[in-house]
């Protein structure tokens, strides 16, 4: 029998991560940085990065994750649209997200590794991000989505989707005791004239 052709197939995964931020005085706005590190990959392979979501046409859009302009932060810089792979075989590259925002990355080959990495800041960090806390629906059918995959790994059969979660819990000032304690320091004064005035009224009394 005759062949009439080949078919050659090459599989390929998505890597989405997500940021959020949960606390009294986490704040919604502050970009942190990731360092997103591919490794064991083709060299000079590109892949399209995707800050404004629709992939597939499952996520939400999130045109917002291609800005950076937040200079109250301690990082600053723009995301990228193409990574491409140098010549060891790897490339590492920076994004900025803040709460809620996401990045894509598409085309990353089978057995390729990945590893996404966030800069410290004075926030407590856990590595994924649990359902009940996400914004992110990736699937388009359930609701929102945990993202529970590892944050480093390799690429095996199915997209990669996570994350980090920072929080950060303090002490909020209410102005309850400042309210207390004003009427109470007037209300003292008060009471103190009124004693003296009267210490003073008999003093006069009996002198009469």
């Amino acid at each position: 029998k005759k062949s009439s052709g080949f078919v050659n197939s090459y599989e390929t995964h998505n890597l989405t991560f997500v940021k959020e931020v949960t606390g009294n005085q986490g704040s919604k706005d502050k970009y942190f940085k990731y360092t997103v590190t591919i490794s064991n990959a083709t060299v000079g392979d590109k892949y399209l990065v995707n800050v404004n979501g629709n992939v597939d046409n499952t996520l939400p859009g999130n045109a917002d994750a291609s800005v950076i302009a937040n200079p109250a932060t301690t990082v600053s810089g723009n995301n990228v649209n193409e990574i491409t792979v140098g010549t060891n075989g790897s490339v590492a590259t920076d994004f900025y997200l803040h709460d809620g925002q996401y990045i894509t990355i598409c085309g990353l080959g089978k057995g390729v590794s990945y590893e996404v990495a966030e800069a410290n800041e004075d926030y407590t960090k856990t590595e994924k991000i649990v359902q009940n806390i996400s914004t992110l629906n990736w699937d388009g059918t359930e609701g929102y989505d945990a993202l529970n995959d590892a944050v480093a790994g390799t690429i095996a059969s199915a997209d990669i989707h996570t994350g980090y979660t920072n929080t950060k819990e303090g002490t909020i000032p209410t102005g309850i005791i400042l309210s207390v304690a004003a009427p109470a320091v007037v209300g003292l004064g008060v009471a103190g004239l009124i004693v003296t005035l009267n210490v003073k009224r008999r003093r006069e009394e009996a002198e009469d």
